[in-house]
């Protein structure tokens, strides 16, 4: 298992020897984000506010027994506006998902105030600045302090003062499940898990808690801080709907393979999540002539899967009518640059494709690829790339594409895909290397290999992919 670390900061030289530190150790892979360039659509991290000096890596043990493989790590210079603000950004860039961040970060910055000046008032000073509900009981169970936050959300005040935290009590938790949080703690251990209370009004709510011990004068006090999390589920049950919809919507319209005399055209596809930002369709306009379009649009989720779905409707609609690369590009641009060219749009529009068009007749290809990885065509003679570039598609308006022309013996197969086959590793050109490497081998061996299986096997199940995968393959055959 890899643990992937992620430094954010300003400076990418304060990083350095951490970075290398890490690096040359086995399991670990680390990399430095600049915070002021905090766009992203890729995996959740867990967030920790934790400092690694000088490329000492001992706190990446306590990481590694948490059994989280991606994780950020935020240098404790920032002050602490500053780490509220980069949290805020680091939840809305989809860095994180704060129903399933562990609430570490609080306690571990109460620590670092409270370590500055020894005095109850530090923790007020610091919990009455948080947007999470904060609360502060002794040893009595007694509550001694909560913030705004907590009275905002629990109806609670100064009311709260003085009362048993079992106020809060809503009756759906059993006598274990606070014995449970009572050892964790007497261990002088963190507790975190959910919790479901009673507001003052006797209304519901869900909520995500951490409990730790700190000692205040020599005394030990509990601290929990809490999130409410009830919108959130209800948020995420309405987005997975919408994501089962969108799933069965996308995969309605990805092509059958297709199985002609002179040629079998068949496709692998697999999304990362449940939809895809890869499209594609296959199209047979007559017994000689044959296109093929594969996109890849920009991210995943719900957003990238819409939009995969308009562009294989617009591609539908112009192919039958233009359906030579230049041709059939340029419509396919102007088209897309008509319905999507906004400033206001939540997410970026243009995308990535590969198009070609197989001629039996004549036994040519026409093809062209639009910011696209290269197309391959393995024959006799050797694995051939062909690469006509041209610009993304919905980049700019009445954009001209080109296309290149190639000749093809019988019993070749071509091969066309998305970068996540090519994308295993930080390292994109050894990555293509070593899929041409593969592509050889292939092609040196039994010709009645499946290439699908043969690169699921060597390539796609050993590596951890990091996008969606999309594989078009063509096996040219002379009857």
């Amino acid at each position: 298992m890899t643990i992937d670390i992620l430094f954010i900061g300003k400076n990418p030289e304060f990083y350095v020897d951490n970075i290398k530190a890490i690096n040359d150790l086995p399991n670990y892979q680390c990399e430095f984000l600049d915070e002021s360039n905090l766009e992203h659509t890729g995996k959740k991290y867990m967030l920790y506010f934790l400092q690694i000096n000088d490329g000492n890596c001992e706190s990446l043990s306590f990481l590694n027994t948490q059994g989280y493989t991606n994780i950020i790590v935020i240098s404790d210079k920032n002050s602490l506006d500053e780490k509220q603000t980069l949290l805020t950004q680091l939840i809305q860039y989809q860095f994180i998902d704060i129903m399933y961040t562990p609430l570490h970060f609080e306690e571990l910055l109460i620590k670092i105030r409270a370590a500055e000046k020894n005095s109850p008032q530090i923790y007020k000073e610091f919990l009455e600045k948080m947007d999470v509900m904060a609360v502060i009981t002794n040893n009595n169970n007694e509550i001694t302090y909560c913030n705004q936050a907590f009275s905002d959300e629990t109806g609670y005040g100064e009311d709260a003062i003085g009362q048993i935290s079992n106020i809060l009590k809503s009756g759906k938790h059993s006598l274990m499940f606070y014995n449970n949080i009572k050892h964790t703690l007497n261990a002088g251990l963190t507790w975190a898990g959910t919790f479901k209370n009673k507001r003052k009004n006797g209304s519901l709510y869900k909520e995500e808690a951490s409990i730790f011990p700190i000692t205040i004068d020599g005394a030990t006090f509990y601290c929990k801080t809490a999130i409410n999390t009830t919108q959130h589920e209800e948020v995420l049950t309405e987005n997975k709907h919408a994501e089962q919809l969108a799933t069965a919507i996308q995969q309605s319209l990805l092509a059958e393979d297709i199985y002609d005399e002179n040629i079998i055209i068949r496709t692998l596809y697999q999304p990362l999540e449940n939809v895809s930002g890869d499209i594609y369709n296959l199209y047979k306009l007559n017994d000689e002539l044959y296109c093929i379009f594969l996109a890849d649009v920009v991210g995943h989720g719900i957003g990238s899967a819409l939009l995969s779905t308009a562009i294989i409707a617009v591609a539908n609609d112009l192919v039958t009518d233009d359906y030579m690369p230049n041709a059939f590009l340029k419509a396919l641009n102007n088209r897309i640059m008509g319905l999507f060219n906004s400033n206001e749009l939540p997410q970026t529009t243009y995308f990535t494709a590969a198009y070609a068009v197989i001629d039996i007749a004549s036994k040519k290809i026409h093809f062209a690829n639009c910011g696209h990885p290269k197309i391959y065509l393995l024959d006799e003679i050797g694995v051939h790339s062909l690469m006509q570039r041209n610009f993304f598609i919905g980049m700019f308006q009445n954009a001209e594409y080109e296309y290149g022309t190639c000749d093809y013996n019988s019993n070749c197969t071509m091969l066309m895909y998305t970068d996540g086959l090519s994308e295993f590793s930080h390292d994109m050109k050894s990555d293509v290397k070593y899929l041409e490497s593969k592509l050889e081998s292939f092609r040196n061996q039994n010709s009645e290999l499946d290439i699908l299986e043969y690169l699921q096997e060597e390539i796609i199940r050993p590596h951890e992919t990091k996008d969606d995968v999309s594989i078009i393959s063509v096996k040219l055959i002379e009857r």
